[in-house]
């Protein structure tokens, strides 16, 4: 199938004939008529039915034509897209992200498109993990970073951008930063710090923490929130495991009780556009870039 021959059943159903349809696209009308012919032979169906008053849609014609203008938008969308790629990459497009995949991946990856495309334009929402697959689903977000529990496997719609363990965060001062591995019994008279419900790091929370500890939790908007109250000995929290930094307040310590396992996913819209994909491209090769650095 050639975009030709869709062109010229669409100038035939628009002027209801051949001739003016043949004079619209510049063309003859045995070429006209030939690229209809071979494209009837193509799928099985006849489009027209042709008489001296011109030419009526069948009803075959009539169910492919809204296809058809449908797979000629889609390749204007195309053209249009790879001009401004060529151009810089212009347009825009809309990222949702966990609070976790930002900083340490989602802005390096914008940086580094800010220096390569400068014309492409990136609006970064930050989302609960519902609400980003709701927004992608919807249309309302091209590229969607979000959290699940446990070790997911890509899928189609999914690429695996990271997995880990989730391990408890303690300040550097507490009698816990000495101990080897948590258990439960160890953080009876310990503080616990919450998300709201909706964040990954509060389902885990809900699972891991006895209900006496949770009731009496402080509970805290944003994960930095967290670890400042964390850092200045206020209570302990559970997070994902980090390399250690110098001068570091905090420390991570792993569970030694329970296996809590997350996965950072990347999904994107349906349809993405192109200046979508090298978005996303950009984000996925930042997580890599983020791995290799862990490994080194």
């Amino acid at each position: 199938m050639e975009i030709r021959q869709i062109q010229a059943v669409l100038a035939i159903a628009e002027n209801g004939s051949f001739r003016k349809a043949a004079r619209q696209l510049y063309l003859g009308q045995p070429t006209l008529s030939q690229h209809v012919r071979s494209l009837e032979v193509e799928l099985g169906v006849a489009l027209f039915e042709r008489s001296a008053a011109g030419a009526t849609l069948t009803r075959a014609g009539e169910q492919l034509i809204p296809r058809f203008t449908r797979v000629l938008a889609t390749i204007g969308q195309l053209d249009q897209e790879a001009a401004e790629l060529a151009a810089g990459g212009a347009g825009r497009v809309r990222v949702a992200a966990v609070s976790a995949a930002i900083a340490p991946a989602v802005i390096p990856a914008l940086q580094q498109l800010q220096s390569t495309h400068p014309r492409l334009g990136i609006t970064l929402t930050e989302l609960l993990p519902s609400a980003i697959e709701e927004a992608v689903r919807s249309g309302v977000a091209e590229i969607g970073v979000v959290a699940r529990s446990g070790i997911a496997t890509p899928v189609e719609e999914h690429e695996v951008l990271q997995t880990g363990t989730i391990g408890l965060l303690v300040s550097s001062s507490s009698r816990l930063a000495a101990v080897g591995s948590i258990t439960r019994d160890q953080l009876i008279d310990e503080q616990v710090i919450l998300l709201p419900h909706g964040h990954l790091l509060r389902k885990f929370a809900d699972g891991y923490f006895p209900d006496g500890m949770l009731r009496n939790a402080y509970e805290v908007s944003h994960h930095s929130t967290v670890e400042h109250l964390v850092s200045a000995g206020l209570g302990i929290a559970l997070g994902p495991y980090r390399t250690p930094r110098r001068n570091d307040p905090t420390v991570y310590r792993p569970i030694a009780d329970a296996q809590l396992d997350w996965t950072l996913l990347m999904t994107t819209h349906s349809t993405p556009s192109a200046v979508a994909a090298v978005v996303a491209s950009a984000i996925s090769r930042s997580f890599r870039d983020l791995a290799a650095a862990a490994q080194g």
